[in-house]
């Protein structure tokens, strides 16, 4: 049974997704019947996991989303619209991140 949460986002729930695709309703219903291979979980215990992970970047988004960046400039690069500020963020991650040289001046 899918966990509820009261400030859950009904977005973050397979009972959502389920009234909104009919195709995703019909998967799951000729599905249920097989087992899933070992490690693999079902679709309520994605949702789950997926809702955990957005309850922990609540409190760092940074850390949680391990972008080399502060909590300010990680806020940047998911709000911005602008290629070359976004690059220039992801590159600035990386090498803070030890995983790329710097630019040399």
């Amino acid at each position: 049974m899918e966990r509820r949460a009261r400030d859950r986002p009904k977005e973050l729930t397979l009972d959502w997704h389920r009234g909104q695709n009919e195709a995703l309703s019909k998967l799951l219903a000729g599905s249920a019947g097989f087992g899933l291979p070992a490690g693999l979980l079902d679709a309520a215990a994605s949702f789950d996991r997926l809702y955990d992970l957005v309850r922990a970047a609540r409190g760092n988004l940074a850390g949680t989303l391990n972008t080399g960046l502060s909590q300010a400039d990680t806020r940047e690069l998911l709000e911005t619209r602008n290629i070359a500020t976004a690059v220039r963020l992801v590159r600035q991650g990386l090498v803070n991140q030890n995983k790329l040289p710097p630019l040399a001046a």
